[in-house]
């Protein structure tokens, strides 16, 4: 639910930019990006008896938050209002589009339309928010556990979103970005945190959004404030630029705050391909993602076999950014090839 392209982050107190960096400090936890290698076992496919009840009856979109909002130890009365909350944000939200919705994708039901705009919704305390709830099962060190979790949300929101076309990028690379520097010298403690190396190959276990805009992910980047004049001296981070089978679901059309992002399915495997030097507290890392088959995939939950690319987004802004990739990489020329052979 992140990576909008209007966001404007030269005004991080305009009213859409408060709603907008409730989502900063979650983009840190990555997600966890494990080793493949060592993970193979924890794919959601090892649980697919889990969801084996659903093919007879599908769970309500109401059902499903609620399974999920229990796994957060919450009471019966604050479950309730959660769910109701998130209901009717979804149902204004998709009531004001869906003929825009229906004209572009005929076979998108309006319920399917409800699950889909739930996953992007806030609750008042973001800690209980759909997407949050859903990816921190995902990426939970006790996968069944987790899976079991959100099982019932799982299979709604991946039924409902392989309804929609894959969205192929023109320009076929994708970004995303985060606020932290991610650890490039294998020197962390912390073993669901491995290291990013040249060939590591690594794993996006949750659901990941991104966008077809370089100048979107920098923007998200988190600001350093100079203390003299309290103004933005710099920014820091993480900027992934990710290649190979790159395609995502464009989910514009149901977003509640109405920003443009394509969101990754899980489990999306990749390798480091390419890590340019820190440059003024940002580092650059490019990937390449892997051809993989899709998690609970069969003739139910199959995505749509409509594929279509798109031309790419115009945004006035780019240019600064254009120029500030293209004097990073002149700059770090020489530094690449060493840095990536010492890694």
């Amino acid at each position: 639910m992140f990576l909008p392209l209007n966001y404007n982050w030269h005004n991080p107190q305009s009213k859409n930019n408060k709603k907008l960096n409730i989502y900063l400090n979650y983009m840190s936890l990555n997600f966890y990006c494990k080793e493949e290698e060592n993970n193979k076992e924890e794919s959601i496919n090892r649980y697919k008896n889990i969801f084996a009840n659903y093919e007879k009856k599908t769970p309500s979109l109401s059902d499903a938050l609620i399974q999920m909002f229990k796994s957060a130890d919450l009471d019966k009365k604050k479950i309730d209002e959660l769910t109701e909350d998130i209901i009717s944000k979804c149902k204004a939200t998709i009531n004001d589009n869906y003929d825009m919705i229906k004209k572009k994708y005929e076979n998108i039901t309006k319920e399917d339309a409800y699950i889909i705009c739930s996953y992007t919704c806030e609750s008042e305390d973001r800690a209980y928010s759909p997407y949050r709830i859903l990816n921190q099962n995902l990426v939970s060190n006790n996968r069944k556990n987790g899976v079991t979790n959100i099982s019932k949300y799982l299979y709604i929101f991946l039924k409902s979103l392989r309804k929609l076309p894959k969205y192929y990028p023109e320009k076929k690379v994708l970004y995303r970005s985060l606020t932290c520097q991610v650890n490039l010298s294998g020197g962390n403690e912390d073993k669901n945190t491995v290291a990013y190396t040249y060939g590591n190959k690594k794993t996006f276990w949750g659901f990941t959004s991104t966008s077809t805009d370089p100048n979107v992910a920098y923007s998200f980047l988190k600001d350093t404030v100079n203390e003299v004049n309290e103004k933005v001296a710099m920014k820091t981070g993480t900027v992934f630029a990710l290649s190979g089978d790159v395609w995502g679901y464009d989910i514009e059309l149901f977003n509640y705050y109405h920003e443009k992002e394509l969101l990754l399915e899980p489990e999306r495997k990749f390798t480091v391909t390419e890590i340019l030097p820190p440059l003024n507290g940002i580092i650059n890392i490019r990937c390449n993602i892997s051809k993989t088959g899709l998690v609970l995939s069969d003739d139910k939950l199959e995505p749509s076999s409509i594929s279509y690319n798109t031309e790419e987004l115009e945004n006035k802004d780019n240019t600064n950014i254009k120029e500030y990739i293209i004097k990073y990489e002149m700059e770090t020329k020489k530094m690449k090839r060493l840095y990536i052979l010492k890694a």
